[in-house]
């Protein structure tokens, strides 16, 4: 199978930065000549664009796997897209407010820990669930406070 044809494949499944297309095609053992042919006529057919991709990958995430912008910069870095293309991007998502979002995962979560007695130990969860979505420990404990002031 060509590069074109795999690299084709892999769109298939979901959008891809240029960087990531080209790893994959490497970890794949194509000639690096054949991936220079095959990323630019990918790109030259519109197929593959970062920004796109980015955009993309943060509606992706706010919709089905929420995470805090930090969060969400650091994978998309991590796909080698570069960081002006990552900022004009969070750009189009003026919606984007970290704060709601983080309160509405707390809030989500809370909901999950309703019949847990001990506060101590729902904050503890609650603080955990939202660290490990990139969120900074003084957003979260100030949403934490919030939150639990209104459930008392």
């Amino acid at each position: 199978m060509d590069a074109f044809k795999y690299a084709s494949i892999l769109l298939k499944y979901r959008p891809r930065s240029y960087n990531e297309l080209v790893q994959r095609l490497k970890k794949r053992g194509y000639p690096p000549e054949e991936i220079a042919e095959t990323m630019e006529k990918l790109v030259r057919a519109g197929v593959v664009d970062d920004f796109e991709f980015c955009k993309y990958w943060i509606n992706y995430r706010l919709n089905y796997n929420p995470r805090s912008k930090k969060f969400l910069e650091m994978e998309l870095k991590r796909k080698g897209v570069d960081e002006e293309t990552i900022l004009r991007a969070f750009n189009e998502f003026s919606e984007f407010k970290e704060q709601d979002l983080l309160r509405e995962l707390a809030e989500y979560k809370l909901r999950l820990l309703k019949g847990m007695t001990d506060p101590d130990t729902k904050k503890r969860r609650l603080y955990g669930y939202l660290a490990r979505r990139g969120f900074r420990y003084s957003q979260i404990k100030d949403v934490i406070s919030q939150i639990m002031e209104d459930e008392d």
